[in-house]
């Protein structure tokens, strides 16, 4: 994660990554998926062929049905990967939602793929046979899971290298960094009404349900939306909880706790409470870390 200003704190970004790759990314990707393609295919062609069986066609079938399928899910896999990045949700909610993307990987690679066998060798004479289910489930779990682990591996590969040679951040993306003026407003939809609140006048932010409460010195809104959408534009506000952001320039002390936890306490007298995993994204937790090592 990139720091910000001089005050040492992070913008929104820190909580929701964003990995915007250029087109040639992409480009490169579908050229690599298509050559791997080929060599698989050939492979398969020269090996099978040795015995005086015809597998052209269907092995060409095989990888052309695998890479069709292969193209849009490894954009589903970079949009899922900045949804659930480390800094935004936590390493044990990262976890989980890479194992859920790996089964939903394999779901929907296996069904896509013979799905559209079983449509297209009949139109070349052929007849597609899956084989015994389990043994075919087993046989493609096992790389399917792999591959989803490499896809993930080369994205966050990609993302550091593109990070190396701009020199600005992909995953996640600072606004704090960039030269766009900071907004000074915040828009809060109220039904047919519409709120807009100083960013300066904004204490803290935390999730509530499907809305975030927005607190001020005098009152609180509701915002429909999720936290990181709404850390996303109040570039000033650093995270201290899975569910709560706060005013950087608000805060004037905090206190650490023996478990790790602490407390901050705001210019109006308010005191949140802030989670250990996060003691990192607060100035004064992370100089007295970095003294204590």
């Amino acid at each position: 994660m990139t720091e910000g200003g001089a005050n040492g704190t992070k913008g929104g970004a820190s909580v929701a990554p964003s990995l915007q790759f250029p087109r040639w990314v992409w480009l490169s990707i579908a050229a690599a998926l298509g050559v791997n393609a080929v060599i698989l295919a050939t492979t398969r062609w020269m090996d099978e062929g040795r015995e005086g069986d015809s597998v052209l066609l269907p092995a060409a079938i095989d990888e052309a049905t695998s890479l069709a399928l292969n193209l849009p899910l490894i954009y589903l896999i970079v949009r899922w990967t900045a949804f659930v990045w480390p800094s935004r949700i936590g390493w044990p909610l990262t976890i989980a939602g890479h194992v859920a993307g790996a089964l939903c990987y394999f779901a929907a690679h296996v069904g896509g793929m013979s799905g559209l066998r079983y449509l297209v060798y009949p139109l070349f004479g052929y007849v597609y046979e899956f084989g015994p289910l389990f043994f075919g489930l087993v046989y493609e779990f096992r790389k399917d899971v792999f591959s989803y682990a490499l896809i993930v591996a080369a994205i966050i590969v990609i993302a550091r290298a593109l990070d190396a040679f701009s020199g600005e951040p992909s995953a996640p993306r600072s606004r704090l960094a960039s030269a766009d003026p900071l907004p000074t407003r915040l828009e809060i939809r109220d039904g047919a009404r519409t709120v807009w609140v100083e960013v300066k006048d904004i204490l803290f932010a935390e999730a509530a349900g499907n809305y975030v409460e927005i607190h001020t010195s005098t009152q609180s809104h509701l915002r429909r939306g999720t936290l990181a959408a709404t850390a996303e534009e109040l570039p000033g506000f650093i995270r201290i909880h899975r569910s709560r952001i706060v005013n950087a320039e608000r805060i004037r002390s905090v206190a650490s706790k023996e478990t790790g936890d602490f407390e901050v306490t705001l210019d109006n007298g308010a005191v949140i409470a802030g989670s250990r995993r996060w003691r990192s994204e607060v100035p004064g937790l992370r100089k007295e870390r970095g003294e204590a090592s």
